[in-house]
């Protein structure tokens, strides 16, 4: 089952140390996973000087990269018809080339960090069906994350960078403290929001 994965994703995985963790915890094998040609590059010319916006470290552009080598043949835009998302405003290009191959290639999945896009999506009724139950979110690898490694390990790999994701730095504590329960049910906050935006809903289960 093919997992494509948006540039917002990947980096942002990267600066957790998650990245490497993906195909154990969504069962997906790495050379399944799929991204978009652009990241490569940009993680290339953030090795010697982080770019403050999609790494903030060195080390997140090298961890892309590394994964990126193990992946399928990166996609270009001009693979797919986007005009079903020309008046979606919060879709960017990357983010609809990107759905546009999961709803060409059958039991694929999207894993996104967008949120804007997400409600973007839950308008466009065109699509919406076919992407029910496709869509994978950044708080449902944190999740499994949790459940698989516990609260302290999370902690330590995503407290130092928590601030790439303005959401999960809330889920985590101003201090990176929040007690388990708690980071639970932010997690959970999220994903009920997303779930609750379109019926049938377009997040896994």
């Amino acid at each position: 089952m093919s997992l494509f994965i948006d540039v917002d994703a990947i980096c942002k995985l990267a600066h957790w140390q998650l990245l490497d963790k993906l195909p154990a915890l969504l069962g997906t094998p790495i050379v399944e996973c799929v991204t978009l040609s652009s990241v490569r590059y940009r993680a290339q010319r953030c090795l010697s000087k982080p770019d403050g916006r999609l790494f903030q470290t060195a080390d997140a552009a090298q961890a892309v990269l590394a994964a990126v080598t193990s992946m399928k043949a990166p996609l270009a835009a001009t693979a797919f018809d986007l005009s079903v998302f020309e008046n979606a405003s919060d879709i960017d290009p990357g983010e609809a080339v990107l759905l546009a191959a999961v709803i060409a290639t059958p039991g694929a999945r999207l894993l996104t960090g967008d949120k804007r896009a997400l409600r973007a999506i839950s308008k466009l009724a065109s699509i919406r069906p076919v992407l029910a139950g496709r869509v994978v979110m950044l708080e449902h690898v944190l999740l499994l994350a949790l459940d698989t490694y516990g609260l302290d390990w999370v902690r330590k790999s995503v407290c130092p960078q928590a601030a790439v994701d303005k959401a999960i730095f809330i889920c985590m504590g101003s201090r990176c403290d929040a007690p388990e329960i708690s980071v639970r049910e932010g997690f959970e906050s999220y994903l009920n929001e997303s779930r609750c935006a379109c019926d049938p809903t377009i997040l896994i289960k």
